[in-house]
């Protein structure tokens, strides 16, 4: 079966959520970068950026990543990610809110509950302290088996493309975000793009086509966000 990524259209799938698009911002000033700062806070859209991690142990590093992202909707985001000075100004305001929120570095409160009785953890344990319900985007956590799609690649795309306006904008970053629950279905999708149907026919069109297998988190189903983007598609 040929990956969603096809290149017929010169999609791709994005590392993350579309709504942590914050690196594709092109702040014009410290004070612009504060402002969406402060505006995706109050959103509940919330990234906590950090140098490096503590240790090299990825195993840990990804579950602790998940716990943040599940039970308080932050994302880490590594300092290598920023371009200049300005993008500096939005995760130093980030980071400020979200310590002030919860009383100091809420990534090493994190790790140090947990790192000495994780590693006695099963799967079902650690699946307990995750939000079963929640929505998760599939490649920034890593999952262990990836949401896929089973049908129809080709009229996949052609739905895409000839329903969402893919074209240049003033905004680089076009995205589609698919909300995929653990029964394989499409029951949302959040974009920046025009899109010619209504929501709920074009959700309609999207299940009709195929189904999806669902992402796994410790060897469970979760819900899981599937992103397709393009830079000045046309």
């Amino acid at each position: 079966m040929r990956a969603l990524t096809i290149i017929l259209f010169s999609l791709v799938l994005n590392l993350g959520n579309a709504q942590v698009d914050f690196i594709q911002n092109r702040f014009k000033s410290c004070k612009e970068a504060e402002k969406k700062a402060i505006e995706q806070s109050e959103e509940d859209i919330l990234f906590y950026t950090i140098n490096e991690y503590p240790d090299s142990n990825q195993e840990y590093n990804f579950f602790i990543n998940l716990l943040l992202y599940s039970n308080y909707n932050i994302q880490i985001k590594l300092g290598g990610c920023f371009d200049n000075l300005i993008d500096s100004c939005y995760s130093n305001k980030m980071n400020e809110i979200i310590e002030t929120k919860y009383g100091g570095n809420i990534l090493e409160q994190l790790r140090n509950k947990y790192e000495e009785e994780y590693y006695n953890f099963s799967n079902e344990k650690k699946y307990s302290m995750i939000d079963s319900d929640k929505f998760y985007p599939q490649h920034y956590l890593a999952m262990e088996s990836l949401t896929k799609f089973i049908g129809n690649d080709k009229e996949f795309h052609k739905l895409i493309v000839s329903n969402l306006d893919f074209k240049k904008t003033n905004d680089d970053y076009q995205f589609v975000d698919f909300y995929i629950n653990k029964q394989g279905e499409v029951i949302n999708f959040e974009t920046n793009l025009n899109y010619k149907s209504q929501k709920n026919l074009l959700l309609e069109k999207f299940n009709s086509i195929g189904k999806w297998v669902s992402g796994y988190l410790f060897n469970n189903k979760v819900n899981s966000i599937v992103t397709i983007n393009s830079y000045n598609y046309n």
